[in-house]
């Protein structure tokens, strides 16, 4: 949803002005958390599992949108660079006022997120167990996911689609420090923080004096190390 905001203010001439940028990406992650909310609530009760597929559902949709505006845009051929830049991440980050409110806005909803810890402790349990433990499911997964939305907005906002690193960072740091989200919460902030800023140091160097965007090392990265998680956890749950 971000992307596809931001994509669209390029497309409708918004490139002239950066500072909207970030402001419609902001928006565009918000916007798409209240829709995935709402189409996972349509049948009833909601649940972790629809509003996964609620969520597959919307970025499947955005993303077809985009590239539709990627072929149907004058504009965007002509800013396609700044575009792909920010489909696939980076963080050279110029403005300082934006970095502060995008700072406010990730401690506020870090300290929320922690102060979660517990419900998503019985979530990991399972739904009909956190129920049974006295965890309201309607109200604590729409407290879980307006902070996922506020964090990954503030994110998206600066640093564009920089995928992997919020997916790979706590499965592979929870074998370490067990599952209680007390401590795996912010460990994954600090860690994901490091892992992103090697990633970066990379991305600048490997092909040096050209410079990779973010996401691209991530995502090479990324990808396999997660598919060897999975394949080490199957083995596990085998044994």
């Amino acid at each position: 949803g971000g992307s596809l905001c931001a994509v669209a203010a390029i497309a409708l001439g918004a490139s002239s002005e950066p500072a909207l940028l970030p402001v419609a990406a902001f928006f565009g992650a918000l916007a798409s958390a209240a829709i995935v909310w709402r189409l996972s609530s349509l049948g009833g009760r909601t649940s972790v599992l629809t509003v996964l597929l609620a969520g597959v559902i919307l970025s499947s949709f955005a993303a077809a949108i985009v590239t539709l505006l990627l072929v149907a845009s004058d504009r965007i051929v002509l800013r396609l660079r700044a575009v792909l830049g920010w489909l696939l991440g980076g963080v050279a980050i110029l403005d300082g006022t934006e970095l502060a409110v995008a700072a406010a806005i990730v401690i506020a909803a870090t300290a929320a997120a922690i102060a979660l810890a517990r419900r998503l402790d019985a979530f990991a349990l399972g739904e009909e167990t956190a129920a049974t433990l006295g965890v309201d499911l309607e109200r604590s997964t729409a407290a879980i996911l307006a902070v996922t939305a506020l964090l990954t907005g503030a994110a998206v906002a600066l640093a564009g689609v920089i995928g992997f690193v919020g997916l790979v960072v706590p499965h592979a740091i929870r074998p370490v420090l067990g599952a209680a989200h007390a401590r795996l919460v912010p460990a994954s902030f600090l860690l994901g923080a490091v892992t992103l800023v090697l990633a970066d140091i990379g991305a600048r160097t490997v092909l040096s004096p050209a410079e990779l965007p973010v996401g691209v090392v991530t995502g090479l990265v990324g990808g396999p190390f997660f598919l060897g998680l999975l394949l080490r956890q199957r083995r596990r749950m085998l044994v």
